[in-house]
């Protein structure tokens, strides 16, 4: 009643709240719409079940609105769930796929009262089958035990059999961790819309828990609601910039939105004492070069370079991406985004002539043709082009596979400029 107009809360909303929609903060605040409902379910089994679990949840919510609205993570370990175990999404030139995020999500505490919680900590470090055939032998199992099964056949793929293993837990022993599981296997058998229905739920139950925005915003974003997932990944990356992978679908999913310079913008929050620093600024260079936002600016190609220019990377890794950047400015080239100054390549013409009446212009000008400086080179064509014939090169040097190597080679002859004679 503090916090929205809860008129007739004693006579209309005796039995019930109000409609999400019709209060303005509900609708902006779901983690405390979601956390009142909990509190005040009609099924009083399904409450929380202490005055200690609400409080839990509620500094949560507190902590998510707080950030949210000054922008200051508020991280705190979690009483639920284990960290991330893997950064998902981080490779901009790949897809995310349901696989790659059930590896990397959080897992659920284990209860250390337990019974077999001891002779379960053993199993750290067995290989997966003899885990799973350790624990089908264990005699009169636990949920604890009923529960590693199901994670040790979903880290094996054998989804239907996990499926199984959660349907054997009796009934008065169930509780939220078994939609977490049943989520995951929904996202390794690729069934992104089941996914979504049993994070759903871990979120209603947990609504001061990131780790459950984090479930649900990724398995929305496979199945392609874009919108919500962009939402759940903002709450969690202002929260605890320790889920990482909050913020790379955040910029992930604003980049697809259109907003190129949001994208950027999140993936400069990656602190640079993070694993994933170097990660998040590769993605930033993609993301400044991405057409999907719209074709980009001789600005963004330069703000590129610049970024690509103060990152420390192994040989191979830079001229990797070196070979993407330079592709994307002879693209921008070829569309006649041509810099001031420089003068337009004429359609079908050979580039023998191109050059030879560039170099009488220059002659003529006594200076070179003014371009702004695209790694360590003049934003034109024939630089680009030698640029990315060294950047070929380089890698074909770098390359164990001949068959590799010689196409590697092709390509570099194949986009040299043409030599004047």
């Amino acid at each position: 009643m503090l916090s929205f107009d809860f008129g007739g809360f004693s006579t209309r909303y005796a039995t019930c709240l109000p409609d999400q929609g019709d209060v303005e903060r509900l609708v902006r605040e779901e983690s405390y719409y979601r956390l009142l409902l909990r509190a005040t379910h009609i099924e009083p089994e399904r409450r929380f079940g202490s005055a200690g679990e609400l409080a839990e949840q509620a500094v949560g919510v507190l902590r998510e609105v707080l950030s949210l609205a000054d922008g200051v993570p508020r991280p705190a370990p979690s009483m639920h769930f284990t960290p991330e175990r893997a950064t998902f999404g981080a490779d901009a030139r790949a897809d995310l796929d349901g696989p790659m995020v059930a590896a990397g999500l959080p897992l659920p505490l284990m209860d250390p009262t337990d019974p077999a919680a001891a002779l379960l900590a053993t199993l750290a470090g067995t290989d997966r089958a003899a885990t799973v055939a350790s624990l089908e032998t264990m005699p009169d199992p636990t949920i604890e035990v009923r529960l590693r099964l199901a994670r040790a056949l979903i880290e094996s793929g054998d989804t239907d059999a996990a499926t199984l293993a959660l349907q054997d837990i009796p009934a008065d022993d169930a509780d939220w961790r078994i939609d977490w599981y049943a989520g995951l296997i929904a996202l390794v058998a690729g069934r992104p819309g089941e996914a979504v229905s049993a994070f759903d739920a871990v979120y209603g139950t947990l609504p001061g828990e990131p780790a459950a925005r984090l479930a649900l915003a990724a398995a929305l974003e496979l199945n392609g609601d874009t919108d919500d997932a962009t939402r759940r990944y903002l709450r969690v990356w202002r929260v605890d910039h320790a889920y990482v992978s909050a913020g790379f679908g955040l910029a992930r999913t604003l980049l697809a939105a259109g907003d190129r310079a949001g994208a950027i913008a999140v993936l400069d929050e990656v602190p640079d004492i993070s694993s994933q620093y170097v990660a998040a600024q590769i993605a930033a260079v993609h993301a400044t070069l991405d057409s999907g936002p719209g074709a980009p600016t001789e600005e963004d190609l330069v703000a590129a370079s610049d970024r690509l220019e103060r990152l420390r990377l192994d040989k191979a890794r830079r001229a990797g991406l070196v070979v993407d950047m330079l592709s994307r400015a002879l693209q921008w080239l070829a569309s006649g985004s041509v810099p001031p100054g420089a003068a337009p390549v004429p359609v079908n013409v050979p580039w023998a002539q191109v050059v030879r009446e560039q170099l009488a212009q220059d002659r003529t000008a006594g200076v070179t043709t003014s371009a702004r400086t695209f790694l360590g080179a003049a934003l034109r064509e024939r630089d680009v082009r030698l640029g990315l014939e060294r950047a070929y090169r380089v890698l074909a040097s770098l390359e164990t596979d001949a068959q590799a190597r010689y196409a590697l080679v092709d390509a570099a002859n194949a986009v040299r400029p043409q030599t004047v004679v």
